[in-house]
């Protein structure tokens, strides 16, 4: 094969040599990365959650069901809790006037590229996760979060394609979808994709979100919530019969559990 960089460190070749040692390593730096998790949280609680999560992922394990589980854990659970507390959505203000200077922009803009980065090749790592383990670095103001939280979910998107280009490894549905199409000939038209279309990406959503949130002031947030429950339930309901629905209760029951510990 012939690639547009010779250079050693970007050789596909030598990543694939390299990722089976790296592989005996990441059961451990799991470990650590959820021991973090529980000590910088409430430990009893976290401990708790972790206990019945983990308990029900190894029953259900061998299955391969994970629609129920994950629509439980992260979906259903926020929305019925939203339902529950008749949540609105706030006037939004396109006005954009941020209350963060260049430095603390572009810090936290590194920070998540660096973390991202870091923690890509590894599963079970989210985005949401990197966030989190970001803290290490310093309290951040809430405009400076969501610098940082948009950064790491960029970043995780960009380094998925490479890490199938470098490593054969999907870590998303997009990445998946690239795999059908894409041998992995040219990393630098792998990398110009990437830049194109995020430069592209930011430019159009700026223009959408405009209209968008126009759209959004007039929607029943609370009947757009009832029929997302209701899309949900059905969809596990019908792929997955009355075992899935056992488990999306369990697992939804946990996702709750885990809001009112907080």
């Amino acid at each position: 094969r012939r690639y547009c960089f010779d250079l050693d460190f970007l050789s596909v070749y030598r990543w694939q040599v390299l990722y089976p040692y790296l592989k005996v390593v990441i059961p451990y730096i799991l470990i650590l990365a959820l021991f973090f998790l529980v000590v910088t949280d409430r430990v009893i609680r976290a401990l708790v959650i972790v206990a019945l999560s983990s308990i029900l992922g190894i029953l259900t394990f061998n299955f391969n069901i994970l629609l129920p589980l994950l629509t439980g854990f992260f979906g259903l659970s926020t929305l019925l809790i939203s339902f529950s507390e008749k949540t609105k959505l706030p006037k939004q203000d396109m006005i954009f006037s941020p209350e963060l200077s260049k430095f603390e922009i572009l810090r936290s803009s590194f920070l998540a590229t660096f973390l991202a980065s870091l923690f890509n090749t590894l599963p079970a790592i989210s985005s949401s996760v990197t966030a989190i383990i970001g803290r290490i670095f310093g309290r951040m103001k809430a405009e400076e979060f969501l610098v940082f939280m948009g950064g790491t979910n960029t970043t995780y998107m960009a380094f998925s394609f490479l890490a199938f280009v470098l490593l054969g490894n999907t870590r998303s549905g997009s990445a998946v979808l690239l795999s059908e199409f894409f041998n992995g000939e040219n990393l630098l038209y792998l990398l110009g994709i990437i830049l194109i279309s995020g430069i592209a990406a930011s430019l159009l959503c700026i223009q959408i979100t405009k209209h968008v949130v126009k759209l959004y002031e007039r929607i029943n947030y609370r009947k757009l919530t009832l029929f997302a429950i209701i899309f949900l339930t059905s969809a596990v309901v019908f792929f997955t019969g009355f075992f899935g629905t056992v488990i999306l209760f369990t697992s939804t029951s946990i996702g709750i559990l885990a809001n009112f510990l907080k």
